[in-house]
């Protein structure tokens, strides 16, 4: 009969060896010291716990992790080292999304800003599904809002204030009386 164990795994014939595994996490540790000194009462003539069990054999057998190897929370047979790790949770932020602003949205790809409609220019179809049918470009970038234009201050404006883009306004010193 055989009997295939995983990676960094014995077959023992006795299951009652998985005992005397090492484990990662210090919660099951605790839980086995709590029965290693059930063993150790019934074997008290033997001073290392794994030396009791092999004395008496319960079957059936089992996968046991090799010597200097521990059990993780998964069931895997890991190496010391790679316990450090097993209390631990990782969290994985998402990007920073930057703060858009007036009439602006956060687009993930940063090409969308060349199919923004501007004031300036004479075609305003610009903007349509067709320019955003392209690969998409990291990082992201504000974009305006749909039914907006980008004026030369770098806002977005309804269409309406485009009027006023393409203008230079002067303003005159108030006249004086004399």
């Amino acid at each position: 009969m055989t009997n295939a164990c995983g990676l960094n795994e014995y077959f023992a014939e006795c299951g009652n060896m998985k005992e005397c595994e090492h484990r990662c996490n210090e919660e099951e540790n605790e839980e086995r010291d709590e029965e290693r000194i059930t063993w150790k009462r019934v074997f008290d003539h033997f001073n290392n716990f794994k030396a009791c069990l092999i004395r008496v054999c319960f079957r059936p057998g089992a996968c046991v992790c090799k010597d200097g190897f521990y059990r993780n929370r998964t069931g895997s047979c890991v190496e010391e080292d790679d316990c450090e790790y097993e209390n631990m949770e990782f969290i994985t932020f998402a990007p920073e999304v930057p703060i858009c602003g007036s009439n602006e949205r956060y687009s993930d790809c940063g090409n969308d800003k060349q199919c923004e409609r501007k004031c300036n220019e004479d075609d305003y179809e610009k903007g349509d599904e067709a320019c955003r049918s392209h690969v998409c470009e990291r990082p992201g970038a504000c974009v305006c809002e749909d039914g907006f234009y980008r004026n030369k201050k770098g806002s977005c404006v309804e269409s309406d204030d485009c009027e006023y883009d393409n203008m230079d306004f002067i303003t005159f010193a108030p006249e004086t009386s004399r």
